[in-house]
């Protein structure tokens, strides 16, 4: 399987989540930082209100009367300034009291000039005589009406102030009180007011991105998975799985996930399973094979192979129909199935043939495990409808000696299988005349290029269970040319002796292809077979395949 990684789509998601998580918590910060930004203004405007009207009503209660203006006799041209019967001209300590109270500046207006401030210059000059601006005249001193300004431009300082008109006793405006703090340090309390829900933001938005990336991760590597299981399975690899934690959600990427797996498991099906016998074709045998042979030479286990076919099977079609022939096939591979389920596979080669592997067997434990099988099919009664028969099988067996490519190991069991064919049918043959039975590969020999490359962990996930344990032989292989001859002489007397079935009263008739069909006498071996030609000259009845 592929090595995971996050692809397009993982960064797709985390986009269209993070993106707006990230629009929507600026746009907090922004507008946070606004709101407070007025509402400390609005709380600098009742500060600066309050301490204007407690402000007035002090200058009312210390120096009852009307705010007025004389001429200075001691100098000639100046004005002393007047609150009711006190001169106020130099009293700073009004408004300094006040600025050291609360510090605010504040500021006494007679009319538009300044008469006692607390604002200084860079040389600690108080900006008295100086005049208001225009616009503060005539929203406050021409209109009576109090107004609060936050950026007001005074000496070329932005300040929060407050103006309040001071009214004489004829309800006139005679000047104003001003008090005020610069806009700097307005924002710079903004600022530490707001760095706190500043750092909560932050934390709330770390909090919501871990979660999402969390949920995201899980989503993303759903969808991963269902993306690498789908690049596999592109690639015809039938063992291409799907993780089972996507297949376990609960929404509809695990609906989807398990509808893949369906889907796939189908198409594997289709690609390496024969529809009819439901057992593997050659495409899947081919694949399966070649990975039990690595296993067999890392581990230096036997691996036996078998090429089985059903005797006198077109006669089947022909005598009895396409369908008994079916049924044939059909009976044939689940008694083959059954025999070799716990220690190896079985697959339908094509036609009437079949092909049989043995995992952790020696050439003579697959011969014996052969023997037991035909015997197990030649006893086998298939039943159609009101019709019984019975059928045969030959098999040719031979040992992987580690060397051998797939193809040479099947063309040597096809081989046996023929010479099989030739001396008489319903046997097992797994030495010609004159050979020597082959050497199982030693562990971690190398073998044929053609399967170097595969793991051999896969290996044993192929069989239905794992690998049984070695048995010893329960005889000994034949050596010699004699032993293999006797082998075929003995199988060929055990098929003239049988005696055909009996009917019993009440039973189905049970047909043997022997009784229904002809059987040329010279499918019978030769009495003294030509060792150097195992097929001998006679002529073999032809085997024609679905």
């Amino acid at each position: 399987m592929q090595k995971k990684s996050k692809g397009k789509i993982a960064y797709t998601l985390y986009a269209i989540i993070l993106v707006p998580l990230l629009i929507f918590g600026l746009f907090i910060l922004f507008m946070g930082y606004f709101m407070m930004q007025n509402a400390m203004y609005r709380q600098i405007q009742n500060e600066l209100q309050n301490v204007a009207l407690t402000l007035e009503l002090f200058l009312e209660q210390d120096y009852p009367g009307d705010l007025y203006t004389t001429e200075n006799e001691a100098a000639p041209g100046a004005l002393l300034v007047f609150k009711g019967d006190e001169d106020i001209t130099l009293r700073y300590d009004l408004v300094d009291r006040m600025h050291e109270a609360t510090g605010l500046d504040i500021t006494l207006f007679y009319k538009d000039t300044r008469v006692l401030t607390t604002l200084r210059d860079k040389s600690d000059v108080r900006y008295t005589g100086s005049g208001a601006s225009t616009p503060i005249l005539n929203d406050v001193f021409n209109t009576g009406k109090p107004a609060y300004y936050h950026n007001a431009l005074i000496e070329g300082t932005d300040y929060c102030c407050y103006y309040l008109p001071l009214r004489n006793s004829d309800d006139s405006v005679s000047g104003m009180l001003a008090v005020g703090k610069p806009t700097i340090e307005v924002n710079a309390d903004v600022w530490r007011t707001f760095r706190p829900m500043i750092v909560i933001d932050l934390v709330l938005m770390l909090v919501i991105l871990l979660l999402i990336s969390h949920f995201t991760g899980k989503l993303g590597k759903a969808v991963q998975s269902i993306h690498l299981f789908l690049s596999d399975a592109t690639k015809e690899n039938p063992d291409a799985v799907m993780d089972p934690s996507v297949e376990k959600r609960g929404d509809e990427l695990g609906e989807i996930a398990t509808a893949i797996v369906e889907m796939h498991r189908s198409l594997r099906d289709i690609m390496e399973m024969d529809p009819l016998t439901r057992i593997a074709n050659r495409r899947s045998a081919d694949r399966k094979m070649k990975k039990l042979m690595v296993s067999s030479r890392s581990k230096g286990i036997p691996l036996s192979l078998s090429i089985g076919d059903i005797d006198f099977f077109k006669k089947v079609n022909d005598t009895y129909g396409h369908d008994m022939g079916d049924l044939v096939l059909r009976s044939v591979a689940d008694c083959l199935t059954e025999h070799v389920k716990d220690s190896g596979f079985v697959a339908r080669w094509g036609g009437e043939e079949f092909l049989l592997v043995f995992y952790n067997s020696d050439l003579e434990e697959a011969r014996a495990a052969l023997e037991k099988l035909r015997k197990d099919v030649e006893d086998l009664l298939i039943r159609s409808d009101d019709l019984t028969i019975d059928v045969t099988m030959s098999f040719g067996v031979t040992l992987w000696d580690g060397t051998q490519s797939f193809d040479d190991l099947v063309k040597k069991a096809d081989e046996l299988l023929y010479y099989a064919k030739e001396h008489g049918r319903n046997r097992v043959v797994h030495l010609l005349p004159g050979e020597e039975a082959p050497v199982p590969p030693a562990p971690g020999e190398n073998g044929p290029t053609e399967i170097l490359e595969l793991d051999p962990e896969e290996a044993d996930s192929i069989l239905s269970t794992k690998p049984r344990p070695s048995k010893a032989a329960e005889d000994s292989e034949p050596t010699d040319d004699e032993s293999a001859v006797e082998t075929a002489e003995e199988g060929a007397t055990e098929v003239a002796a049988e005696e055909a079935p009996t009917e019993d009263a009440g039973d189905e008739p049970v047909y043997d292809l022997e009784d229904v069909i002809d059987v040329d006498d010279s499918d019978e071996p030769d009495a003294d077979p030509d060792p150097d030609d195992p097929y001998s000259d006679e002529e073999a009845e032809e085997d024609e395949y679905l």
